[in-house]
């Protein structure tokens, strides 16, 4: 089970924290794993489908990543926790919280990737999987 709080009130984890929800001091919670759960099929399609399909993955990451990160933020200046999961850990919830870091820490996408994985050194592992959402959110932050 993956639990790290990456800065004050801001934590990340992968899909076993359910098992343990009820025990942790936790206010909100951002669920990747069921929110993108289409995320990532575009590879079982013909190249043409599957090329509209990956750019359509692209935009919703990058929309679900401004929402997300506005909802961090409020929550942050009520001095309230926000956790935030993925299957496991290392993609999604690891892209929406680099966003977070880009978009209210000043930080460029790759100094928000580095400060992630100084706390979770998984995070982004192998690669990353939604590289093209980041560089649109830091482009547009």
């Amino acid at each position: 089970m993956i639990f790290i709080e990456i800065i004050p009130n801001l934590w990340i984890a992968d899909k076993e924290i359910l098992k343990y929800k009820s025990k942790l001091n936790i206010d909100f919670i951002v669920n990747c794993q069921k929110d993108l759960h289409f995320l990532g099929k575009y590879n079982q399609y013909r190249m043409d489908i599957g090329n509209n399909l990956e750019k359509y993955e692209i935009i919703k990451m990058y929309e679900y990543m401004v929402e997300s990160v506005n909802f961090i933020y409020k929550n942050m200046k009520n001095d309230e926790s926000t956790l935030v999961f993925c299957e496991n850990g290392n993609q999604k919830s690891a892209s929406v919280i680099a966003a977070f870091l880009i978009k209210f820490g000043n930080h460029s996408k790759e100094s928000a990737i580095k400060a992630i994985r100084t706390k979770y050194n998984s995070a982004f592992y192998p690669d990353i999987d939604y590289n093209l959402s980041l560089e649109m959110f830091e482009k547009n932050y």
